[in-house]
């Protein structure tokens, strides 16, 4: 399963007469709460661990999955941006892109991606 992860900028592009609301500082390390693929499929710890680090315009994701299929590891770095509530992301090998929204409440980050077709719904805490 192809998975490409997220994108995201640190600061999400706003003003007082934009209807999309205030600026969001995401930046931070967090830690992964859940991991859901495609609506189908969600795993939380200890099945699914992982980090995302969020500095500038840069993220790096590392993510590890126990399935019945065996172990997976997504290791991702590239480059995001956010905007009102929606959210971009590009790896660095230019091979996924990565486009959704979403929620920074009360330190939990909620993104809510499509990638290759695949929607990929994951919940940080910032640590």
């Amino acid at each position: 399963m192809a998975l490409g992860v997220f994108a995201l900028q640190a600061t999400a592009c706003g003003s007082d007469d934009d209807p999309s609301g205030p600026e969001v500082d995401v930046t931070g390390s967090y830690s992964l709460l859940s991991f859901t693929f495609d609506g189908q499929l969600t795993l939380t710890p200890p099945a699914a661990q992982g980090t995302l680090v969020l500095l500038g315009s840069r993220y790096e994701v590392d993510i590890t999955l126990e399935t019945i299929a065996g172990t997976q590891v997504i290791q991702d770095v590239g480059t995001y941006t956010v905007d009102g509530t929606s959210w971009s992301q590009t790896s660095d090998d230019g091979l996924l892109q990565s486009v959704g929204t979403f929620n920074l409440d009360n330190g939990v980050l909620t993104v809510d991606l499509t990638t290759q077709g695949q929607r990929i719904l994951n919940i940080w805490r910032k640590n």
